[in-house]
């Protein structure tokens, strides 16, 4: 190769590396931008409380969950709506926001119904899956499940510019179904042998789109922790973890 043809080869190498720089830098721009519009949507903790004759035939006391022992219950026969909260920690808003809840319906139920059936308790919740009603004899509750599962909001602005979070509503199938494995945990607890409490995470998946049109899914298993139990008092918290 000659003197010529190596200086030309290195002009070209330089050339080529130098336009590599360059495509990196701007991909390395790009990302950036894009990382500052992405929104990323928290689902917060909350605490669960319910006070009143909780170990009574009835349930309707173990129905009306509170977020604090100072929020007033509101009348219903299902009690209070009961909101989780969700923020959104990103740098962009997010728009045409969906929400799904996955919750082991009627497994959970049945497992319900067994434990009613072992401590010689009526077996008061039934779950219906031609048609998704979870239905309760005492007071007599009708939930449809599967009417519940979806919801839709427009936008979710970040929480540097919007400090409010918004609210989604617990499917109240899905407080129906706890209420009433809570209502067996807290007859029995005089039990030595009482079987401890598990429910199964409800899983809520969210899909939202940023201000470029692109979409984007997360989703969450939210666990219920049992904290508190006795005959006039229960606490427990949900706790949100990304999956």
């Amino acid at each position: 190769m000659t003197f010529d043809q190596d200086i030309s080869a290195a002009a070209s190498m330089a050339a080529f590396l130098a336009a590599l720089a360059t495509f990196l830098t701007v991909w390395q721009i790009a990302k950036q931008r894009k990382a500052t519009y992405r929104p990323d949507i928290v689902v917060m903790r909350a605490r669960v409380i319910t006070t009143g004759r909780l170990s009574d035939e009835s349930i309707e006391p173990l129905l009306k969950w509170k977020r604090s022992s100072d929020e007033p219950d509101r009348e219903g026969v299902l009690g209070n709506d009961y909101p989780m909260l969700l923020v959104n920690i990103g740098m962009g808003g997010a728009t045409s926001v969906s929400t799904k809840w996955e919750f082991p319906m009627e497994s959970f139920i049945s497992e319900t119904r067994r434990i009613a059936r072992a401590q010689g308790f009526p077996e008061e919740i039934e779950f219906k899956s031609n048609n998704g009603v979870v239905s309760h004899v005492r007071p007599q509750i009708t939930s449809l499940w599967r009417n519940q599962k979806n919801s839709y909001f427009d936008y979710l602005l970040p929480a540097s510019i919007d400090h409010e979070p918004v609210r989604i509503d617990l499917p109240s199938a899905y407080i129906l179904a706890v209420a009433a494995y809570m209502s067996i945990f807290l007859k029995g607890m005089g039990d030595g042998d009482r079987e401890s409490p598990q429910v199964p995470p409800l899983n809520l998946s969210l899909e939202f789109n940023d201000i470029a049109g692109e979409r984007h899914r997360t989703s969450y298993d939210i666990e219920f922790l049992w904290y508190l139990a006795t005959p006039h008092s229960f606490e427990a918290e949900l706790v949100p973890k990304r999956v």
